[in-house]
């Protein structure tokens, strides 16, 4: 009796221990994603906590036996973390997403595996996370993987998910278990769907937390149109079948991008809009299918296009004469790329920029070519103004490449992306204060260039930046360097 009394108090000591240690590491994923939705958007704010309460329901509910069961849950969770790792506007857009919005939007299930993975090192809880969007019909992300060929844990996760936002959305209990029964099948394991009653709902909501007014029960929102929105042309409504069109005709310069996009309307059955271009003319299409039938709105943004350029050149415009004169003309802003590179010597060579590796080969990739090489600090202000300039391209944009032009002496290092721009607000700050940095304003790089170069030219905009840093004179090109 003393032995045994001995091992129970043993066993009953450990299993303390290990439910206050997985408690622990339970109420710490419940804080860590909070924080994480608290900064995605306010919508999805508790999903991932009250995703943890339905899993644990559910799988008591289906007597799931698995050993995994605790870190099922904690899965059910984490399962949205991936969402923390995409830019937030694609979370709070109105609307549907374009084309390649929704494709940096699927990739969040990737990206969450990723994490988990890294954190568990365990890859078949971390499939769990990245096939939670697959859908029981084979129309799912990211691979499209179909009924029992998606994992068992990642079908209840789903469940989990998609039961979290009807009870969020509709406030009738019987409502959502209707819903859940039309996606059973289509987006639900059936079988899964099948366990539940309305009991079932009603016992979570109780148990759970939302806000006291639904979705259908708040009245909808006025639209407010600013007054650039009237800057529009006309608007096209097209009627598109898998037989072909029915009515009006798409532009002839977009028809074959349009009957394209129609045709992955109806093959996803998902609506999406996209940005189409034309020979000289740019249409927003809006795609929504139904019933083997694709309607299409095309509306023609092109004078849209035309004014934001007009804006964007006159605050070039503006911002010139400002960081100019802050910078005794040793800053130059360029209206057009093409005025920047009509100032371009003879070109020696050139070389792409993609990972962090190529910082430090763009620096020897510039001192090849310098002829004088006993002149060390001369060389070291070159280095460091190519690896401030290339290490802003890695950090905030994509496509760069970087050349070297040879203009009278002259060495020119022309550093080009094609990112989403430099705010030119922040520039006159970064020459005038000492020490500012801002992402948007290449952080503490720019003044380390204005410092070290003889001369900057810069023309930036939503497509890309193009960044020309000249030092003057006495540069020779190495006849033992690269070949010209």
């Amino acid at each position: 009796m003393f032995y045994t009394a001995v091992f129970l108090f043993f066993i009953i000591f450990f299993s303390n221990g290990f439910l206050h240690q997985y408690n622990l590491r339970k109420k710490a994923s419940e804080e860590f994603i909070r924080l994480c939705e608290f900064r995605q958007a306010k919508t999805v704010y508790g999903h991932g906590t009250r995703s943890g309460v339905i899993a644990e329901h559910i799988l008591l509910r289906i007597s799931y036996s698995g050993r995994y069961k605790n870190e099922l849950i904690m899965s059910a969770i984490l399962h949205d973390i991936g969402k923390s790792l995409i830019p937030s506007f694609i979370l709070k857009k109105r609307g549907a997403l374009s084309l390649t919005e929704e494709k940096e939007y699927e990739s969040h299930s990737d990206k969450g595996a990723e994490v988990v993975l890294n954190i568990t090192g365990n890859k078949k809880i971390a499939d769990w996370i990245k096939y939670h969007h697959e859908r029981y019909d084979g129309k799912g992300f990211p691979v499209g993987l179909k009924g029992k060929e998606i994992p068992f844990e990642s079908r209840i996760i789903s469940l989990c998910n998609q039961l979290d936002h009807l009870m969020l959305k509709y406030s009738r209990d019987e409502h959502v278990l209707n819903m859940l029964q039309e996606y059973a099948g289509k987006i639900l394991d059936p079988r899964l769907v099948s366990y539940l009653e309305p009991a079932d709902i009603r016992l979570l909501r109780s148990r759970l937390v939302y806000n006291e007014e639904t979705e259908e029960q708040q009245p909808e929102e006025e639209e407010s149109y600013s007054e650039n929105e009237a800057f529009i042309g006309k608007t096209i409504l097209v009627k598109y079948p898998a037989a072909g069109y029915l009515n009006d005709m798409p532009p002839q310069d977009v028809a074959e991008d349009i009957t394209r996009l129609a045709d992955r309307a109806l093959c996803t059955e998902h609506s999406f809009h996209e940005v189409v271009k034309g020979a000289g003319t740019t249409y927003e299409a809006h795609f929504y299918p139904e019933q083997g039938l694709v309607t299409i709105v095309m509306t023609d943004i092109t004078p849209a296009i035309l004014y934001r350029e007009t804006m964007h050149r006159n605050i070039l415009r503006s911002y010139k004469d400002v960081i100019e004169t802050l910078s005794n003309s040793k800053v130059d802003i360029c209206l057009t790329k093409e005025e920047l590179e009509e100032r371009l010597g003879n070109y020696i060579d050139s070389m792409q920029v993609q990972t962090k590796a190529d910082v430090s080969v763009s620096r020897a990739f510039v001192a090849d070519y310098y002829a004088d090489r006993e002149d060390s600090k001369r060389l070291m202000h070159i280095k460091l103004a190519v690896s401030e300039g290339v290490t802003n391209l890695i950090k905030h944009a994509v496509l760069g490449k970087v050349s070297l032009y040879d203009k009278n002496g002259t060495l020119q290092v022309y550093i080009s992306d094609k990112g989403s721009g430099i705010a030119l607000h922040e520039l006159p700050k970064t020459i005038l204060v000492s020490g500012y940095s801002s992402k948007r304003s290449m952080g503490k790089g720019f003044a380390l260039i204005h410092a070290t170069a003889d001369h900057v030219s810069l023309h930036t905009n939503t497509k890309g930046t193009s960044l020309l840093i000249e030092f003057h004179p006495g540069f020779n090109v190495r006849k033992e360097g690269k070949p010209l």
